[in-house]
This record gives C-alpha cells, sequence and structure tokens, in this order.
C-alpha cells in the first residue's frame, strides 16, 4: 500500500509578539527562576526572563490577552504583583 501526504501546505509561522510586564517583590534568584521557568512552560509563551534591575518581566509570547492574563496570574500565585507594561515592544517602536 502507498502512503500519500496530505496537507503538504507549510505550517503557519507562530505570531511572535514582546511585552514587558512590571513586577513588584521577585528580588531573588529563586524567584527569577521560579518565574522564568514555570512562565515558560505556560501556553502561549515562547519565553520568559526576569530583570531583577529594572524589575520587568520581558515575554515573547502568541500576542494574546489571555496569555498575558495567565503570566500576570501565575505572578500572583507566587506571590507577587504583575502589570502589564507595554503588550506589543514591536509596535510600540512603530508607532
Amino acid at each position: 500500500m502507498l502512503f500519500t501526504k496530505k496537507n503538504l501546505s507549510p505550517k503557519e509561522p507562530e505570531k511572535k509578539v514582546r511585552g514587558l510586564l512590571d513586577v513588584d517583590g521577585a528580588t531573588c534568584s529563586s524567584c527569577v527562576y521560579t518565574i522564568e521557568h514555570v512562565g515558560a512552560k505556560l501556553k502561549g509563551v515562547y519565553d520568559c526572563y526576569v530583570d531583577r534591575n529594572t524589575s520587568q518581566i520581558q515575554l515573547t509570547y502568541d500576542g494574546s490577552q489571555e496569555t498575558l492574563d495567565r503570566i500576570v496570574e501565575l505572578v500572583d500565585k507566587i506571590g507577587y504583583t504583575a502589570v502589564v507594561n507595554v503588550p506589543d515592544v514591536d509596535n510600540l517602536a512603530k508607532a
């Protein structure tokens, strides 16, 4: 039996948006590690980096509000506060 491949259209590129969130209280290495590693595992999150010097989370994600809400909720559950500062850094730079 011959196997044929159906629907060989190239996969749509995933939308990747860079956002910034302000985070309050995450000042130790353990806090940063937890937010980065658990945050990166959330659906729609491609990369999550916490900058302790600026107290910001730099996020690469799918651009949906639901994903931002999930990361804010995650940070809250861990015991800190996160607020969306810039949801789309690249779009802001174009304006």
